[in-house]
């Protein structure tokens, strides 16, 4: 086998992936960073050191694992000249060591509505992992594939789980998991994030880097520059800096007092009230999961407190939500899949009240008293108010925004915050209802 030469960036994740501590290491950023190069030189290596192991190579689909990952895995072992110990299966799509009995199962691991449970993954025994373009596959085929680590010693060698993941920037579990926590100097010991841009591949002609210095702003920001927080999604309904507007907005007008009530209940993962002057966010309470006494308790001490009348008080009235009507006289019950009113083109009063919201938001409009919630909420917040996206896009259908499931994919959790900011525009709404029913009689 040929000496194998890596560059400095490739060296680093390298020496994470060779460790006794880190299990998950995510590696790129930008384009060419040599990251699928490295994660197939790894499994290549690992098959040879670590004889009668088992590994897997995926991408969300086949035909791209096809035409990028294994094409790549090929030139790699031309490359350091071990062709002749590997024999591949193109029926079965296994690539067999035959020096060392070594196997690695090349395979897809998108998400599809034939398999969503991963069955296709869950038979396997793995000591390893490489998912090419991390960024395309759903965070629940990820924690399916780490359940199938069982095969990590062998004669001779023994090893810890290992997953390595190259991605392009996109703002999904690989953000929320590896690369926030990074910035802030908190990820878990056990992973690693290796930033890599085109700029630190030696291998790389100035000339492809200078095409990229000329591409649209979307290219340069995410594939020049690795830029894991920019997002130009034509579906996105508020802007990224009039998010972290509300935060600051406050000239905003105080007015009447609301309370909106997000109910832990069909997967919510809290019970959330917020209690509003006009539209500044002035108090806020959550709670783990909450018998339906202590919620109306809770509820009524803040209107009480705050001086909300019960008029002025709308609540999840999905799920276990539908049980506080009654306790409470005169509130309100929020039905997320009711129809939009007005006769308004919304598929239904939810996807009106964020549409509603979002131009609220994009209009200086909204106040969130940063005393009233901890650094982790206004994080929490910032991400859910950046997946309020219009699904759909190219229909000319009802508007309607990207529902909850997905969103709960993206984040790991639900979007409890955003659900409650959004009930503050029941209000509105109804009270265009109730203006347009004064002026035609």
């Amino acid at each position: 086998m040929k000496e194998i030469k890596l560059f400095k960036k490739q060296i680093e994740a390298w020496k994470r992936l060779k460790d006794s501590e880190t299990n998950e290491v995510l590696y790129g950023g930008g384009a060419r960073g040599g990251k699928s190069w490295l994660g197939n030189t790894w499994i290549c290596l690992e098959t040879f050191e670590k004889p009668k192991s088992a590994w897997f190579v995926g991408r969300a689909t086949f035909s791209d694992l096809r035409k990028t990952t294994l094409a790549t895995f090929f030139k790699v072992i031309s490359e350091y000249e071990v062709s002749k110990y590997f024999s591949y299966n193109a029926t079965t799509h296994e690539m067999i060591n035959t020096l060392t009995g070594s196997i690695i199962h090349f395979g897809e691991i998108g998400w599809f509505p034939s398999d969503p449970e991963y069955d296709r993954i869950g038979s396997l025994d793995l000591t390893g992992a490489f998912i090419d373009e991390a960024q395309q596959v759903r965070v629940k085929g990820i924690d399916v594939l780490r359940g199938r680590f069982s095969v990590l010693e062998g004669d001779g060698w023994q090893t810890i789980p290992k997953s390595f993941y190259s991605c392009n920037p996109q703002k999904n579990w690989i953000f929320n998991d590896f690369v926030k926590p990074f910035d802030e100097g908190r990820l878990r010991p056990d992973r690693a994030f290796i930033p890599s841009l085109v700029t630190d591949n030696p291998h790389i002609s100035k000339d492809y880097i200078e095409n990229l210095k000329k591409s649209d702003k979307v290219t340069q920001e995410r594939l020049l520059y690795g830029n894991f927080y920019y997002d130009d999604d034509p579906a996105r309904l508020i802007e990224y800096d009039k998010i972290l507007d509300i935060f600051t907005n406050d000239f905003v007008d105080s007015g009447e007092r609301y309370i909106t009530s997000d109910i832990a209940g069909r997967g919510s993962d809290k019970f959330r009230v917020y209690v509003w002057s006009g539209f500044r966010v002035i108090y806020t309470y959550s709670a783990d999961k909450s018998l339906g006494s202590e919620i109306v308790a809770k509820i009524q001490e803040l209107a009480k407190s705050y001086k909300v009348p019960n008029s002025n008080i709308v609540f999840d009235g999905d799920g276990i939500g539908g049980g506080v009507s009654g306790f409470i006289p005169n509130a309100h019950e929020f039905i997320n899949n009711s129809k939009a009113k007005n006769g308004e083109n919304y598929n239904s009063l939810k996807d009106q009240c964020y549409f509603k919201l979002s131009e609220c938001i994009n209009e200086g409009g909204l106040y969130i008293d940063p005393d009233c919630i901890t650094p982790q909420e206004k994080q929490e917040i910032i991400e859910e108010l950046e997946q309020v996206k219009r699904d759909k896009i190219d229909s000319d259908g009802k508007l309607r925004i990207v529902p909850k499931e997905k969103i709960k994919e993206k984040i790991n959790r639900s979007p409890d915050h955003s659900d409650t900011l959004m009930m503050r525009f029941y209000f509105e709404v109804s009270a265009q209802v109730q203006s347009f029913n004064a002026d035609f009689f």
